[in-house]
Order: C-alpha cells, then sequence, then structure tokens
C-alpha cells in the first residue's frame, strides 16, 4: 500500500495545493485501477475520483490517525463505487445485462490482450460487489490480509473466507476460457496495465 508522509497530510490539510497535487499523483494510479474494476460503467471513474477527493479534501482535518490515510481515502473510493453502481442499477433496472458496459480499459493494447482483458473484466463483474472488491485490493493491488481488513473494515478471518470464495466463483465463472491456474496472470499481464 502507498505511503503518505505524514508531513504531506498536514499541507494538504492546511490548504496547500502543492501537497495536493502530489498526493493526487501518489495516489491516483491505484484509485483509478481500483474504480474502473469495481464501477459497472468504467467511464464513470474520473466522477468517482473527483467526488472521492472531494470528500477526502473536506474530512482530511478529521483524520486522527495519519497513518490510516490510505485506506480511509480507499475506504471512500470504494462507498463512492457502490453508490455511482447502486446510482446505475436504478436507472439500468429495465435494460439488459447486455447493455451495461464492461470494458476492462488497459493502457498498452498487445495482440489479443485487450480481447482477452475485456472477458476477463466482464467475469470480474459479475461477482457480488464484496467479493469483487477484496479480489481486486488482493490481487491486483497487492494490499495484505491485514490491509484489507483495514480498508473494508472487517475481521482478517472475513477478508480470508470472502478471499476464498471469490477465488472459487472467479474461477468457476472463467469455465473454460483459461485453466484456473493462469487466469489471475492473464488479467494481470503488465502489472499497472490493468485498468
Amino acid at each position: 500500500m502507498v505511503e503518505i508522509p505524514s508531513s504531506l497530510l498536514i499541507g494538504c490539510a492546511s490548504g496547500d495545493d502543492t501537497c495536493w497535487q502530489e498526493l493526487i499523483r501518489l495516489t491516483g494510479g491505484h484509485f483509478q485501477r481500483i474504480a474502473r474494476v469495481n464501477l459497472r460503467d468504467p467511464s464513470l471513474t474520473d466522477d468517482v475520483l473527483q467526488e472521492t477527493y472531494f470528500k477526502v479534501f473536506r474530512n482530511l482535518r478529521k483524520l486522527r490517525d495519519r497513518s490510516r490515510a490510505m485506506p480511509w481515502m480507499v475506504q471512500i473510493l470504494i462507498n463512492e463505487c457502490r453508490m455511482m453502481n447502486r446510482k446505475l442499477k436504478r436507472e439500468a433496472q429495465n435494460e439488459s445485462e447486455e447493455s451495461l458496459s464492461y470494458q476492462l480499459a488497459s493502457t498498452k493494447d498487445d495482440r489479443g490482450s485487450a480481447e482477452t482483458r475485456e472477458i476477463l473484466g466482464r467475469l470480474l463483474r459479475q461477482l457480488p460487489e464484496h467479493y469483487r472488491e477484496i479480489l481486486v485490493l488482493r490481487e491486483i493491488e497487492g494490499l495484505d490480509y491485514e490491509e484489507i481488513a483495514l480498508t473494508l473494515r472487517v475481521p482478517i478471518g472475513t477478508v480470508r473466507s470472502r478471499l476464498a470464495r471469490a477465488r472459487t466463483m472467479w474461477v468457476d465463472l472463467a469455465g473454460e476460457i483459461v485453466e484456473a491456474g493462469g487466469l489471475l496472470d492473464l488479467c494481470l499481464d503488465g502489472g499497472d496495465g490493468v485498468a
């Protein structure tokens, strides 16, 4: 997980624009990946990030434990994704599942990789929200169980059981697309190139 220097948080809390730009630079890539994979419509990523940073800006002075700044910010981001997904669900209640945009964006379009990522992105978005979130935080963002527990505010045992269930559901959904052992490797090909 990204370490945010305490001095940077103090600068942000005092309204220093340079500090805010640095905070966004430090966290932006991580937040984009988390949002793109968790949103029903990844094209709304910028809207969700803007709202997330606005809420961080508005509430940063209330944060008592600066060492928990990143998990706190990720929790705000996940909540914003959930709210946006609920809004989209209400708006699309009468539309079919196929009318929703399920595209996992890629910063590098290798032959076949974009198609593979699109397929795997669709599969990932079919997982229930709390399984998808935990899978993204562990497998894409590389957070350890304790960091996930802090971020999602659940016990570590819940993280373990949800992650195991999410992995099983992920492989079941993938079916014959790829062998179970190589599924996440295909999706994560290139590390930061996903989402």
